[in-house]
């Protein structure tokens, strides 16, 4: 026990109180009395304190007292506890006011190493106060005390920053501190190490036998002793002693490390030392690890080899060997040591002139002029020292710019490359050429008060929910993380819902919005909010353009509810249709689990004051027995049936379920839930569904009247926005977010268009489309309910004989175009399912259609086995849009035309095999290898639209680079012809009867195709024109 208390420094005062309590702090808790006795923290199984026990604070109490000065008992003298003598002391000594930070920053800024001693001193000076105000809850970032110690640094250390900031690593403390502690900077006189000590300022240093400053008594050289035929150290010394301290020297260094060429005579250092390993033949390792400076710091050692020179001398070349080199990196110019020279039996002669190096016979062999007081070696160029000196800068060019670590691999991979790789500058080249984004770091900083700052974003979604909605909308309190979450239907109704949160929020709190932050978009930036914000009083900050990172708290709630509500839906086997329940529940169970944010609290504890109650929490997607209300059944009917977990609603103390069939939702209490079954059972029943619901177009209303002023304002800001932008292309009115929801990634399809930027092919898997399967082209428009679900619904219908019909002509399709081929089923292979997809057409006249198509489970395929890019073809709503009001603009002939099978154009890569209906397997065992696309298969689609691309594009259409489905060729006087294509469906806008007639002729010689004539209907929507008056309706009626 002594043992510990000896070693924790006695408190002193103000100024030793920090070091003092982290060492207290230590020796109470390795004697377990600290956390029961001290803190008095310690709680029993009902969570009431625990008494403290009387002879454990006593030996706290006598511990702390002996840890304190006498001079400071005063403060203790009559605490009765350990707890009162601690506190007490933390009372008097712990000043973590804002003087006491202000003093301790001013110090942390005004540091710098001339005021030192020595480097060593300057760098814990800097450390220790950062520790302080860390003490203080003040946090000094590693990155940022990393920067204070360069800042403090004068400008012979320039070379030394610019080469940290080249190498790309992150600043630290450690780091910085430790190539301080080993770069060579001096001003000392000192003989011994004048060319590789790197030091700071040392006029502080006397020596009391001459009485100068820069060095000490026993390196002085009033003392030194020897041969001033041979070389005469005293009398240069003293010269040198004459001059300002710092001066020549630091130019000289300066300029040594400027040239990796250059050999200096040294007569301080004990061996010969380059600081280019390009100069060493036959290198090794090195007995030697560290050399010593005159400052007492040690330099590595890498490698040792021998060093071949050429020198001059009187007119003469002279080929000298000098052996057992070290390889310093650190050094600073190349030296040969004067002992070692000596040692061998040479001469070396110094005078005012140079020096002069005699061999054992007396044969002048090397000479050394005087360079900033120093002896440089007359030495000749060779092809390796050119090469040496190529291994910098000039191998970054001849490398076409290559990166510093590029160059380092080549060195150790390949032959030719010789010499240190570090490079002295920067490339400005590179700059120009390079230059990438600076890093956003992460915000630290918090708002103070709930509702002191808001994040909010719009995130659209790839596919449309149960009830429509392509899009959410989060709203994230800074201060507590508390996330509220919309699903809208349009971008429109963002205005609405935000007026609907901040009415709610400040009801829920009794505080108001300080400050509102967004990314920008005009969905947020709109006069509707702008009014709106400026009558509450909310400031709006708006994120730069371009840079979603600056919205990075919003962006990435997104991404944690997307990510948790995917794993939910994954969990439960749903399909993505109900995105919008799995992230409502998402942010139900992200605002009642801890954050680390928020010391492990729950966004729900800092919003309401109360701790979250996780007792009602079930699994998301689980089978569920809900009893059916008495007014709802029969007297013999069953009293529950099995409906989906699918959240929880805020307006209800109750669960949300949804039938499977009806997808009617659901709220009750009277539930039993089948938690460890999963919902596979129940989901059989809605994957006879199409996987994707019917999505309504929105349509122009043909008045101003029929539209909501606020919707009609914000949609006419937005789309007029979009146009002033001018980084849109070709076709108008087509948002960023429509063209990420309408199944198109500009990554999957290549641009061919010689005239605009080509469009990169992705090299990632790409994720499965828009429309799985194909079959939601199916389910647009109204849903006809006499269209069957099933195979057996349709032969069992009173249309039986014409659902029959349909699917012998679908076959005979099939066999005309050798779509597949009846093989065996080879081993390790698997087939994938197949079904019945029927659909009634209406035309004019009230006659109707009945076809019906044999379409692939696509869900079930494997991405990079059974198929690698996907792609919709299917123009953009927005497009559409567009070429209608072009039509009735321009007047131009709008015609129909159908493809025939049109997925069966396209020609397969991969080996597919699928089970037939039972209605058309006719050999037992045997299966179909498909030999084209098929409806469901994931990628059809594309299949067919690289088949129709190719064909259009040979009659000289050219593809949109802003909607790939849609295609245009632009003739003289004004002719025009445009083609869109919705799957299988081609509609024809043209003012050029030519150039009509010649793409319906050659659509017809590569496809089965039908002409439906004029437009009518398409989509679900009815067309009307008036050309008279070049005006056109679309609408939705019956």
């Amino acid at each position: 026990m002594s043992s510990l208390i000896s070693q924790v420094e006695k408190l002193k005062g103000r100024d030793n109180y920090g070091s003092w309590k982290v060492e207290m702090r230590a020796a109470l808790r390795i004697e377990k009395l600290w956390t029961d006795v001290v803190e008095m923290k310690t709680k029993d199984e009902k969570g009431v304190l625990k008494q403290v026990d009387p002879e454990k604070d006593e030996a706290a109490l006598a511990r702390i007292t002996l840890c304190v000065d006498k001079s400071l008992h005063s403060h203790i003298r009559t605490a009765d506890s350990a707890f009162m003598a601690w506190n007490s002391l933390a009372k008097a000594f712990d000043d973590s006011g804002l003087l006491r930070r202000v003093m301790l920053l001013q110090d942390l800024s005004s540091c710098r190493l001339v005021d030192f001693e020595s480097p060593s001193a300057y760098c814990d000076k800097l450390i220790t106060t950062a520790q302080k105000l860390n003490d203080l809850n003040f946090v000094v970032s590693d990155e940022w005390l990393g920067s204070l110690l360069l800042a403090g640094l004068p400008l012979d250390y320039r070379p030394m920053i610019m080469g940290l900031e080249n190498s790309g690593v992150n600043i630290t403390a450690d780091l910085v501190k430790c190539r301080i502690l080993q770069d060579v900077l001096t001003t000392s006189t000192n003989n011994e190490s004048a060319l590789f000590v790197k030091k700071g300022n040392k006029k502080k240093i006397k020596c009391f036998k001459c009485n100068l400053y820069g060095h000490y008594a026993n390196k002085c050289g009033a003392s030194a002793q020897g041969n001033e035929s041979v070389s005469k150290p005293d009398r240069g010394d003293r010269e040198r002693k004459q001059r300002p301290k710092g001066g020549d020297r630091r130019t000289f260094l300066t300029a040594v490390s400027t040239s990796s060429n250059s050999w200096y005579l040294d007569s301080g250092s004990s061996c010969h030392i380059t600081n280019t390993e390009g100069h060493l033949l036959d290198a090794k390792s090195s007995d030697v690890t560290t050399i010593a400076t005159a400052d007492n710091n040690n330099m590595l050692v890498n490698k040792q080899g021998r060093v071949e020179l050429k020198v001059e001398a009187n007119g003469n070349i002279f080929d000298i060997d000098v052996t057992d080199t070290l390889y310093v990196p650190g050094a600073t110019a190349n030296l040969l040591s004067v002992s070692k020279i000596v040692k061998n039996g040479n001469k070396v002669v110094f005078s005012k002139q140079g020096a002069r190096v005699y061999d054992k016979n007396g044969i002048l062999f090397a000479t050394a002029d005087i360079e900033n007081s120093i002896y440089r070696l007359n030495v000749v160029p060779t092809q390796s020292s050119f090469l040496a000196a190529a291994s910098t800068d000039l191998w970054h060019h001849r490398l076409g710019h290559l990166n510093q670590k590029g160059i380092e691999y080549l060195k150790d991979n390949a032959s030719g490359i010789t010499g240190d790789t570090k490079m002295s500058k920067i490339c400005e080249i590179c700059i120009r050429g390079k230059h990438a984004r600076s890093p956003f770091r992460n915000s630290t900083k918090r708002a103070d008060e709930i509702l002191g700052l808001i994040h909010s974003d719009l995130c659209c979604m790839e596919t449309a929910s149960i009830g429509g909605a392509r899009y959410m909308l989060t709203c994230l309190d800074d201060y507590s993380r508390y996330v509220h979450v919309y699903t809208l239907k349009e971008k429109s109704q963002v205005a609405g819902k935000l007026k609907e949160f901040c009415a709610l929020v400040e009801n829920q709190t009794g505080q108001r919005i300080k400050l509102f932050r967004s990314d920008g978009g005009t969905e947020f930036c709109n006069s509707l909010l702008d009014s709106f914000f400026k009558s509450k009083g909310i400031v709006h900050q708006k994120s730069t353009r371009y840079t979603p990172q600056s919205n990075g708290r919003a962006e990435r709630v997104q991404r944690t509810l997307v990510e948790k509500g995917r794993s939910m839906l994954a969990d439960a086997g749903l399909s993505k249709v109900y995105w919008n329940f799995a992230v409502l529940a998402a942010a139900y169970l992200q605002n009642r689990s801890p954050a680390r944010v928020l010391d492990g609290k729950t966004p729900f504890e800092l919003w309401t004051g109360q701790k979250p109650d996780l007792s009602n929490l079930r699994v998301f997607g689980c089978e569920a027995w809900v009893q059916v209300p008495k007014q709802r059944r029969k007297k013999w009917d069953e009293k529950s049936e099995k409906l989906i977990f699918i959240g929880y609603p805020e307006d209800y103390k109750a669960y949300r379920f949804i039938h499977p069939r009806t997808k009617d939702l659901v709220v009750s209490r009277d539930v039993v839930f089948m938690e460890g079954s999963g919902s596979s059972e129940v989901e059989d029943g809605i994957e006879s569904l199409p996987t994707e619901v019917p999505v309504s177009l929105p349509v122009p209303a043909a008045t101003e009247s029929q539209e909501d002023p606020e919707t009609s304002q914000v949609k006419q800001e937005t789309q007029q926005n979009k146009e002033d932008d001018p980084t849109l292309v070709p076709l108008p009115g087509c948002s960023d977010d429509e063209e990420d929801f309408l199944g198109w990634d500009d990554s999957v399809i290549p641009d061919d268009d010689d005239g605009g930027s080509s469009l990169r092919r992705s090299e990632r898997v790409p994720k499965p489309r828009t429309f799985p399967d194909y079959v939601t082209y199916y389910t647009q428009g109204t849903f006809d309910a006499d269209e069957p679900l099933t195979y057996e619904q349709a032969v069992e219908s009173p249309d039986a004989a014409s659902w029959n019909l349909a699917m012998e002509d679908e076959f005979s399709s099939l066999k005309k175009n050798e779509t597949f081929s009846v093989v065996e089923l080879p081993a390790g292979k698997k087939t994938l399912s197949t079904r019945w997809v029927y659909r009634i057409k209406g035309h004019e006249g009230g006659s109707r259609k009945f076809k019906a198509r044999l379409v692939v489970r696509g869900c079930s395929q494997a991405p990079g086995r059974d198929y690698h890019e996907t792609f919709s073809p299917v123009v953009r709503y927005a497009s559409l849009r567009y070429l209608f009001s072009l039509a009735a603009e321009k007047d131009l002939n709008v015609s129909h035309h159908d493809v025939c099978t049109a997925f069966l154009y396209g020609h397969l890569e991969e080996e597919i095999y699928v089970t037939p209906p039972p209605n058309l397997l006719s050999d037992k065992g045997k299966v179909w290898r498909l030999h084209r696309a098929v409806y469901g298969l994931k990628q059809a689609g594309r299949c067919f639209y690289e088949k129709i691309s190719s064909v259009l594009e040979s009659f000289g259409l050219s593809r949109s680079r802003s909607d790939p489905c849609v295609f245009v060729h632009s003739g003289l006087d004004g002719k025009l012809t445009i083609l869109a294509i919705w799957v299988d469906d081609v509609v024809l806008f043209t003012n050029d009867s030519q150039m009509e007639e010649r793409v319906k002729k050659g659509l017809k010689e590569h496809f089965e195709m039908k002409d439906l004539g004029d437009i009518k209907k398409f989509l679900g929507m009815n067309i009307t024109r008036d050309r008279a008056a070049h005006a056109l309706w679309i609408d939705q009626s019956d």
